[in-house]
């Protein structure tokens, strides 16, 4: 049965440990896929791919005596391309094209971001590259997440009946937090071997790879500084587990030892004090003073 006990302890444990590892780095997928941290870092590498499948700027060069004679009449204007579904006022077609391509290209990338896809996050990245920086990817890491640590949870409660000595579960617990956090905030070490190996569709024109490698690299670069930042707060909540736990451990252990001590003494001196004692021997009276 102890066999079997401490079997079950050792691979509740390593669960524990590579759950709350894969918690780390879903939890840095999921705040790097954050809107206004794609819009900031990554945009202009997706706006690149977005003109090199629409082709924004030709698409406006191409309408503009349309855009003209209609705007002559009218403040706004609606292009009608199957590849562009946007509506744009005739001051910014008519003098700032170049706006009116970068209005465009934030409009497609909004859509793109927050696209709702029928299929699987990993059937989708094969076929549609943009998922990987969509709200869909960022949803799927984040029930990822959400699920290796309520599976940890349960996993914590079940090694807690596991184990004989309750007391090691928090330092058990600070130091599984501490080392996971650590490997977490390396993981832009691991992401530098990785970064042109990122496979794409052949499906796509060589252009098309050579942006969508650029983006996976500026990715990567998010990816690397949002995961030493998540990586150093799950050491700092280990270590502060063990501040807490560790002389916990040493109080409880010093109490243990002084009750024991207690209980010791306390036996020794019922014992003394139960200790019969021996009937005294009555003298025979002598001859003596059987005279008197």
């Amino acid at each position: 049965m102890g066999l079997i006990r401490g079997g079950l302890t050792v691979i509740v444990s390593i669960l524990i440990f590579i759950l709350l590892l894969a918690g780390g780095l879903f939890l840095t997928l999921e705040k790097s896929l954050d809107h206004d941290i794609i819009e900031e870092n990554i945009l202009p590498e997706i706006s690149r791919l977005l003109e090199s499948e629409i082709n924004i700027s030709k698409t406006i060069s191409q309408e503009s005596p349309t855009i003209d004679r209609h705007c002559q009449n009218n403040t706004n204007y609606t292009f009608k391309n199957s590849e562009i579904n946007a509506t744009l006022s005739c001051e910014m077609l008519q003098n700032r094209t170049d706006s009116a391509a970068d209005y465009l290209l934030q409009e497609e990338f909004e859509k793109a971001y927050y696209k709702e896809y029928s299929c699987e996050f990993i059937e989708c990245l094969e076929e549609e590259p943009l998922v990987m920086i969509s709200q869909h990817a960022q949803t799927n890491w984040r029930n990822l997440f959400l699920g290796s640590i309520l599976i940890s949870v349960i996993l914590l409660a079940i090694l807690l009946f596991l184990v004989e000595k309750k007391l090691n579960m928090p330092i058990t617990t600070g130091i599984f937090l501490a080392i996971t956090g650590l490997i977490v905030s390396k993981i832009g070490v691991f992401l530098g071997f990785i970064k042109k190996s990122f496979f794409v569709s052949e499906s796509l024109g060589i252009d098309q790879i050579n942006i969508v490698q650029d983006i996976m690299e500026n990715l990567f670069q998010v990816v690397s500084t949002q995961a030493f930042g998540i990586g150093l707060w799950m050491i700092i909540i280990g270590v502060i587990i063990l501040v807490f736990a560790i002389p916990l451990k040493i109080w409880m252990t010093g109490v243990g030892i002084s009750e024991k001590f207690k209980s010791w003494f306390s036996k020794g001196e019922k014992k003394e004090e139960t200790k019969p004692t021996e009937p005294r021997v009555q003298e025979k009276p002598s001859s003596t003073s059987k005279l008197f």
